[in-house]
């Protein structure tokens, strides 16, 4: 069973849709800006943590995705490629049975 869990539950900290440089895995240069937060009802580590970039509640593919460690704690980046609202889509926690929750 698959619980998600509501943004609002997140304590969550975004800077903004660019940021500073950096050269990413092929060595082209992008800005990034990282998305962290912590997944909270307790705190749930092994969650699937996503930003829903199109509004269907499901990861695809091409959204950044993340799984939460200790303490409920994710950490995602995201580049000048991305939509420029993705301040503003949802993010997505997806707890899976077997997730711990402390």
């Amino acid at each position: 069973m698959t619980r998600l869990i509501p943004s609002f539950l997140l304590i969550l900290s975004i800077a903004s849709c660019g940021g500073g440089g950096s050269a990413n895995s092929n060595g082209s240069s992008e800005s990034s800006t990282d998305v962290s937060g912590k997944a909270i009802d307790g705190y749930i580590s092994g969650a699937r943590v996503f930003l829903d970039l199109n509004f269907n509640g499901l990861r695809d593919v091409n959204e950044p995705s993340t799984v939460s460690v200790a303490e409920g704690d994710f950490n995602f980046g995201l580049t000048d490629s991305e939509p420029d609202c993705a301040s503003y889509v949802p993010i997505v926690v997806d707890v899976p049975s077997g997730a711990n929750l402390w």
